[in-house]
């Protein structure tokens, strides 16, 4: 597992206000967008890193899901930190797969970001071979060897170190970077009077009170700077407040405006509610007109329907007359037809009796062999008679037949006559109704329109006086109108003068104060820029602070232990010293 961070976003604003406390903490790469960030991870140096939801157009989440997938980066620590994801957008990332192990928003302190930082990534490590970093480079290595050399000297390089005396106090990174602190006692070293040491300690006292001098400057840089950006905002609010004023003024003109078309809209509407009353008289005298109309169109149609019904009636009886007369007729051709069917019937009867004599006497004839040629040529004249009595008998029954057909179908006929007669009285009767339902509603509505102009007599006579009143009263509030219009006219071409001249003040003032404005703006983003490149230096400093805090103990335990060694080899010289 590595111990290195990466941080991933497209913020270079972000990566400029945090480089500085996140390189003081950790080991720490940046990456300004989410391409090759995976296949950089996977080299095995960095132990998490830093990823920004929004980097590379919205790709955090997806290069978050990749991590997680990879097998190689198992262990490596994901922290998502957005400016725009809610709390539930995060937890409903936190219930798949793909979560982080640490979710932040954006904008974020920079102590804030690294005590969030570190329980997930090491912090980085001081350097054993230089534990005082600058401050030791500074006051030169040569002079460190050269005590460590002098003490291995006098102390003997097999002889273990006494415990050192415990160290004084020093003071922590946020005291050496008080801005509102006064200057920092000096740390006083108990040392015995020797020389060799005395300039050297001094050399340290006076680099301490020379940093700390710097700090303090540094402190007062940034106060009155602040000091200067809190005048330009108040600035800024005067020149704010003094637009807002400008706009509220050009508002109630345009109130005061529209107070006057008001006014004018009210006068017009006067105007329309009287030719709507007009209007109206002479649509309800239209619909009068209209009734009556109609009142007359519906009597001439109950006249012709009255007509229609009598000549019906007429058709009706000539049918019904019709009818008997053809009946009795066919009661009287029926009783010829079975009267004549009886005769052929009784004709028949002895033409079969004929035939039997004839017959039996054709049997005799045979029988007796006598007479033979007379009596056949008697019987076959005989035969031919009764032959054609016979086809003059089926001719009559033909007849008979047909005369009863055509006889079955005029009676067919006069019963599909009687049929269409009563479906064209039932009709009749239908129509009679529904006239006679058309003249009560006809009634029902010359009543009505009767009742309307009655109503509307009376109305009308009332409307006359009322519309007389009305155009007097509004040709009396035509002329106040008209005087009032012109008197409004005259405020409102003043008011449009005024409102002209102070919208053209209005806008040079609007353009003054933009231009003031943009010139404040473009003063604040010089400010907002230099303050946080003061931010930025503060935070350094912060970071250096802490550096050369741990470093400073360092340095005060190796001058305690110095010190001890020192004594114990002025002690031991002494003792030898007769």
């Amino acid at each position: 597992m590595g111990h290195r961070l990466l941080v991933v976003d497209s913020d270079r604003r972000f990566l400029q206000d945090h480089k500085a406390s996140l390189e003081s903490a950790f080991e720490v790469d940046f990456r300004h967008g989410t391409e090759g960030s995976l296949s950089h991870l996977e080299n095995g140096e960095f132990a998490a890193v830093l990823l920004c939801v929004e980097a590379s157009e919205n790709k955090g989440y997806s290069l978050c899901s990749a991590i997680r997938r990879s097998p190689a980066l198992a262990n490596l620590k994901v922290a998502l930190i957005s400016a725009k994801a809610t709390d539930e957008e995060y937890a409903r990332h936190q219930s798949l797969k793909g979560k982080a192990d640490l979710y932040l928003h954006k904008p974020i302190r920079p102590n804030a970001l690294v005590s969030a930082l570190t329980p997930i990534v090491p912090l980085k490590p001081d350097d054993p071979d230089n534990p005082l970093g600058d401050l030791g480079g500074d006051l030169g290595d040569e002079w460190l060897e050269s005590l460590k050399s002098e003490l291995e000297v006098e102390t003997g390089p097999h002889e273990p170190p006494p415990a050192p005396p415990q160290a004084p106090p020093l003071l922590s990174a946020s005291a050496l970077l008080g801005f509102n602190r006064p200057l920092l006692p000096q740390p006083t070293l108990k040392l015995p009077p020797v020389v060799e040491n005395a300039g050297l300690i001094e050399l340290l006292e006076a680099r301490v009170r020379d940093l700390e001098t710097k700090l303090v400057d540094t402190s007062d840089t940034l106060e009155q700077r602040d000091q200067t950006l809190g005048e330009l905002r108040g600035q800024e609010e005067a020149v704010r407040q003094q637009l807002a004023e400008k706009t509220q003024l050009a508002m109630d003109l345009m109130e005061s405006n529209q107070l006057l078309q008001a006014q004018l809209a009210e006068g017009r509407e006067d105007r329309e509610r009287l030719a709507r009353t007009e209007r109206e008289h002479q649509t309800l005298t239209g619909d009068l007109a209209a009734a009556r109309d109609e009142a007359r169109e519906t009597r001439q149609a109950k006249d012709q329907l009255e007509q229609s019904v009598q000549s019906m009636q007429a058709q009706l009886t000539e049918a019904w007359a019709a009818r008997e007369q053809l009946e009795q007729s066919l009661n009287a051709q029926l009783a010829e037809a079975c009267a004549e069917q009886d005769r052929l019937r009784q004709s028949e009867q002895a033409l079969q009796a004929r035939t039997e004599e004839l017959e039996a006497a054709w049997n005799e004839s045979l029988a007796a062999g006598q007479a033979k040629d007379q009596s056949e040529q008697s019987l076959q004249a005989q035969l031919a008679e009764a032959s054609g009595e016979r086809d003059r008998l089926a001719q009559a029954e033909r007849e008979l037949q047909d005369r009863l057909a055509e006889a079955g179908a005029e009676r067919d006929r006069l019963a599909q006559a009687e049929r269409e007669l009563q479906d064209r009285l039932a009709q009749a009767g239908a129509e009679r109704d529904r006239l006679g339902q058309v003249e009560r509603e006809l009634q029902a509505r010359l009543a009505e329109a009767s009742a309307d102009r009655d109503r509307l007599g009376r109305a009308e006579q009332d409307r006359s006086g009322e519309l007389d009143a009305a155009r007097n009263e509004a040709q009396a509030a035509r002329e106040q109108l008209e005087q009032v219009l012109a008197g409004l006219e005259q405020k409102l071409a003043t008011a449009e003068g005024d409102h002209e001249r102070q919208q053209m003040e209005l806008m040079a003032a609007i353009d003054d104060r933009d231009a003031q404005i943009g010139r404040m703006t473009t003063l604040q983003e010089a400010l907002r820029e230099q303050v946080q490149h003061l931010d930025e230096e503060k935070q350094a400093a912060e970071a250096r602070g802490e550096q050369r805090a741990r470093r400073l103990q360092a340095l005060t335990e190796q001058l305690a232990e110095l010190e001890f060694r020192t004594r114990q080899a002025l002690d031991t010289a002494r003792a030898e010293t007769p």
